[in-house]
């Protein structure tokens, strides 16, 4: 419902080391990115992800994909990591719905920037607020 916030995630499976790679992930129309470098934001959701497992963990494990540059765009999720090692990577992030309706969900897209050919991404589907 309008108000709600909800948690998305990308995850990304890296079978050699790539560099110069993008990840978008499109956003429904009836969301919003949530900007915790605002000081209007609520951070809780933020130290909660923090210590949901301990920093340590993510470290050893590969797990959290930590981007060199992160963008918050009105439609999408930019992000960019400069070189990429081979494995298994995790990023989330937060959405606040704003308005009911059905809304589609565009495909998020992982490339090399410099080799388009080398990409991936999701599946399309829809996103039903009530």
């Amino acid at each position: 419902s309008p108000g709600d916030v909800l948690r998305g995630q990308i995850k990304v499976f890296v079978p050699e080391g790539r560099n110069f790679v993008a990840v978008e992930d499109f956003i429904p129309a009836g969301v919003e990115l949530i900007n915790f470098n605002l000081a209007t934001e609520n951070k809780s959701l933020l130290a909660e992800e923090q210590n949901d497992q301990g920093w340590w963990r993510d470290y050893y494990n590969n797990k959290k994909l930590r981007p060199d540059m992160k963008e918050l765009r009105d439609d999408r999720l930019f992000l960019f990591k400069e070189n990429l090692r081979a494995g298994e990577y995790e990023y989330d992030y937060f959405v606040r719905v704003l308005i009911p309706g059905k809304f589609h969900h565009l495909p998020a897209v992982v490339s090399e920037m410099y080799f388009p050919e080398n990409f991936a991404r999701t599946a399309g589907r829809y996103f039903e607020v009530k």
